[in-house]
C-alpha cells in the first residue's frame, strides 16, 4: 500500500481523508443507515405478519407471486443503471462536476421511465400464460396492480440510490422510515376492511409513490444547491454501459439463484399455498441475516469507488475488512435462526405457516453461501470488471434453472433448497477462480469464519436444549441472552485478535472502533 500522510485541518482536528480508507461523509452516514435499517426491520416484520394473517396462506402466496414478478421487472426497467450511479456519482463528486452529474442523472431517469411501457406491454402479452401457470385462473387485475407497484419501486429506488451515492444518508433514512411506517399503517387499515392481494398491492404502491415523489423533490433541491464549479467533465457512455449492462444480468442471476426462480417453479407445479410456505421459509432468514449488512451495502459500493479513486492499492484490504464485518454480523443470526426458526414462525405467523419452519431453518444456513460473493461483487464494480463475469453468470442461470426443473418437479420445496445448494457447489469454484484473476485475490478470512461458525452453532444448540415450544416472551429472552453470551465469548475466549480487526479499524469508523476495542483483549507487553 502507498503511504498515507496524516494532516490536520485549520481548526486543529485530524483530517481523515488522507489517513483512512473512507471519507468523513461516508463514515458519518453509517449511523443513519444502520439506525433506519433497524427501525425498518421491525416495520417490515410487522407488515409481513399483518399481511400473512390478514390474507391467509393461499392469498399470501398469490400476493408474493405478484411482488416477485415486480422484482424481475424492476431489474429490466433499471437497466443496471442504478449500479452505474453508485459507481460513478462518487467519482463525479471527487471531480466536483455538477454538469456531468446532472447529465448522468437525467439520462438515467429518462431511460428507466421509458422502460415502463414495453415492460407493461410484455406483461399484458404474458397474462394468459401467467393466469394458467401461476394464478390457476383469472388474475383479476393483479398484474395491473403489479405494474403500479413496479412504477413506485422504480421512482423510489432511483432517488434513494442517488442520495446514497452522494452520502446523504440522513435524507435516505428519513424517506425509508416514512415509507415503512406509511406502508404498515395503510396495510393494517386496508386489509381490515378489504382482505385481498389487490388491497395489499395497492397499499404498498401508495406508500411507494408518496416516497418516490418526496425523494425526487429532495434530490432536485440538493442538485440545485451544489456549488461545484471545478469541472464540467462527465462519465462516458462506454463506461456507464460497461457497468450497467453486465450488472443487469448479474442482478437477474442473483434473483434466480437466491430465491425467485424457485418460487415460479413451485407456483407452476403446485398451488399458491405451497408458494407461501417456501417464500416465508426463504424470506424470513434472508431479512434477519441481511438487515444490517444491506443497510451499508450501497454505501460501501460508493465508498469503495471513492477510496479506489484516491488510492488503488487499498482494494484488497477493504475487501478483507468487509468480509470480517459481515462475518461478525451474520454468523450469530444464522446460527441462532437455524435452531429457532420454527418457533419464530409459529409465534409470528400462526400455526397455518408452521410448515415453513424447517424450510427457514435450512435457509438460515443456505443464505450464508452468497456471503463470499458480496465484497467481491463490490470490488468488481469498483474495478469496472463486471463484463468479464457474464459468461459465468449465464452458466449459473442455466445450471440453476435446470436444477429447479429437475428437483422441484420431484421434491417440491425440498427440491428448491437442493437446487440452490447444488448450483452454488457446482459454480462457485469457477467463479472464485475468475474473480481472483480479475481483482488479485479472494481475501476471504476462512479461519476467522470457521472459528466463529463452529462456536456459534454449538452455542445455539445448547440454547435450544433449554426450552421447547417457547412463546413470544421466552423466545425474545432467549435471543437477548444468546447475543449477550456471544459478545461475552468474543472477549472471554479471545476470539478476536488485534490483527483480525486491523483492516476494520482502517475503515475509519470511530464508534465502531471503540466497540471493537472493548471486544479485543490485547496481550500485556
Amino acid at each position: 500500500m502507498t503511504d498515507r500522510v496524516e494532516t490536520t485541518t485549520p481548526g486543529g482536528e485530524e483530517d481523515d481523508t488522507n489517513n483512512k480508507f473512507l471519507s468523513r461523509e461516508l463514515v458519518g452516514s453509517i449511523p443513519w443507515a444502520i439506525g433506519s435499517r433497524f427501525v425498518l426491520f421491525f416495520v417490515y416484520l410487522l407488515a409481513s405478519v399483518v399481511i400473512v394473517r390478514g390474507l391467509g396462506k393461499e392469498s399470501y402466496g398469490v400476493y408474493r407471486l405478484c411482488t416477485n414478478i415486480a422484482e424481475y421487472l424492476l431489474i429490466i426497467c433499471c437497466l443496471g443503471l442504478n449500479t452505474a450511479l453508485m459507481r460513478f456519482v462518487p467519482e463525479l463528486r471527487v471531480m466536483k462536476s455538477k454538469a456531468g452529474l446532472t447529465r448522468l442523472l437525467t439520462k438515467t431517469a429518462l431511460s428507466q421511465a421509458a422502460m415502463l411501457l414495453p415492460v407493461g406491454l410484455l406483461l399484458y402479452a404474458l397474462k394468459p400464460y401467467l393466469d394458467d401457470w401461476l394464478f390457476k385462473g383469472n388474475s383479476h387485475f393483479l398484474l395491473l396492480f403489479t405494474m403500479v407497484v413496479l412504477a413506485g419501486r422504480l421512482g423510489r429506488t432511483f432517488s434513494e440510490d442517488v442520495l446514497t451515492a452522494l452520502f446523504r444518508m440522513r435524507a435516505v433514512s428519513i424517506l425509508a422510515v416514512v415509507y415503512g411506517v406509511l406502508w404498515l399503517g395503510v396495510t393494517v387499515v386496508a386489509l381490515k376492511y378489504y382482505p385481498s392481494p389487490h388491497t395489499a398491492l395497492l397499499s404498498q404502491a401508495g406508500a411507494l409513490f408518496f416516497v418516490a415523489i418526496w425523494g425526487a423533490i429532495v434530490l432536485i433541491k440538493l442538485l440545485r444547491g451544489l456549488d461545484w464549479t471545478e469541472s464540467t467533465e462527465g462519465i462516458g457512455m462506454r463506461r456507464v454501459l460497461g457497468i450497467a449492462l453486465p450488472r443487469q444480468l448479474n442482478q437477474a442471476a442473483s434473483l434466480i439463484t437466491q430465491q425467485y426462480s424457485e418460487i415460479f417453479f413451485i407456483g407452476y407445479f403446485f398451488v399458491p399455498g405451497t408458494v407461501a410456505i417456501y417464500e416465508m421459509g426463504n424470506w424470513l432468514p434472508f431479512v434477519l441475516i441481511t438487515f444490517l449488512p444491506m443497510a451499508v451495502h450501497k454505501l460501501f459500493t460508493s465508498g469503495f469507488a471513492e477510496a479506489y479513486s484516491r488510492n488503488p492499492d487499498c482494494l484488497g484490504r477493504l475487501v478483507t475488512s468487509y468480509y470480517k464485518a459481515l462475518i461478525l454480523l451474520v454468523i450469530p443470526v444464522s446460527a441462532f435462526g437455524a435452531f429457532f426458526a420454527t418457533d419464530a414462525i409459529r409465534v409470528l405467523y400462526g400455526e397455518e405457516m408452521i410448515e415453513a419452519g424447517p424450510v427457514a431453518s435450512a435457509f438460515f444456513i443456505i443464505h450464508l453461501l452468497p456471503l463470499i460473493s458480496i465484497p467481491l461483487g463490490v470490488a468488481l464494480v469498483t474495478k469496472e470488471k463486471i463484463l468479464h463475469m457474464q459468461p459465468l453468470l449465464i452458466m449459473m442461470i442455466v445450471v440453476n434453472l435446470t436444477f429447479d426443473w429437475i428437483f422441484i418437479s420431484r421434491y417440491g420445496v425440498v427440491g428448491a433448497c437442493i437446487a440452490i445448494v447444488a448450483t452454488f457447489a457446482l459454480t462457485i469454484p469457477i467463479r472464485l477462480y475468475v474473480v481472483s484473476r480479475l481483482i488479485g485475490g479472494i481475501y476471504f478470512p476462512l479461519r476467522f469464519f470457521l472459528k466463529l461458525l463452529g462456536l456459534l452453532l454449538g452455542l445455539a444448540f445448547l440454547f435450544s436444549l433449554l426450552v421447547s415450544s417457547p412463546g413470544f416472551v421466552v423466545l425474545a429472552a432467549l435471543t437477548i441472552a444468546y447475543l449477550v453470551t456471544y459478545v461475552a465469548l468474543l472477549r472471554g475466549l479471545r476470539l478476536i485478535h488485534p490483527d483480525d480487526i486491523a483492516e476494520i479499524r482502517e475503515m475509519g469508523f470511530t464508534r465502531l472502533n471503540r466497540v471493537l476495542d472493548a471486544l479485543v483483549v490485547r496481550k500485556k507487553s
